[in-house]
């Protein structure tokens, strides 16, 4: 099946409204997770925003929900979940001194938070922090700033129906 994108796209404005987040960074991650299919299933990880079993079990334990595994195929839930965890993963960001930019947050959702903190305290030697980083996690991000970009050219979607017809988007 298809996804929606335009129904999805207003969901996930309406819920980051509720959040304050910005929409087009978590339209972003779903598009890079999951290509906003919801029945997604990596086998580490499942739904729109890819949530982990541990990112669920922080969810469920900090904010006193009590959803389970299985429901995040429910893209409301998975977003839900996916949100509380992006603010946490902010706050833990924010808790070792850094501001919570697109790279330090795409990190700690592809390659988890301890490796993040791992990652900050390297120098700053690029040489050092792009053996330290994989290649995955490298295109993760690469993937989420990309689509950030053309959301924030363009929150119409239509570079994202020309994409998917095999078209040009303007970069």
């Amino acid at each position: 099946m298809k996804p929606d994108f335009k129904k999805l796209w207003e969901m996930v404005k309406k819920k980051c409204e509720e959040f304050d987040e910005d929409p087009a960074h978590v339209m972003a991650i779903i598009l890079a997770e999951s290509d906003g299919d919801p029945l997604k299933d990596s086998g580490e990880a499942r739904g729109l925003m890819q949530i982990s079993r541990i990112a669920l079990r922080d969810v469920n334990k900090i904010y006193g929900t009590h959803y389970v595994y299985d429901d995040l195929f429910d893209p409301r839930v998975n977003l839900e979940v996916g949100l509380r965890f992006l603010k946490l993963t902010k706050r833990r960001i924010r808790r070792l001194g850094y501001e919570p930019d697109i790279i330090a947050v795409g990190i700690a959702w592809n390659y988890g938070y301890g490796n993040l903190k791992k990652w900050l305290r390297l120098p700053p030697d690029n040489a050092v922090i792009d053996e330290f980083v994989p290649t995955e996690t490298w295109k993760h991000y690469t993937d989420v700033e990309w689509y950030y970009q053309q959301l924030k050219k363009d929150p119409s979607l239509r570079w994202l129906t020309r994409r998917r017809r095999g078209g040009d988007v303007d970069e």
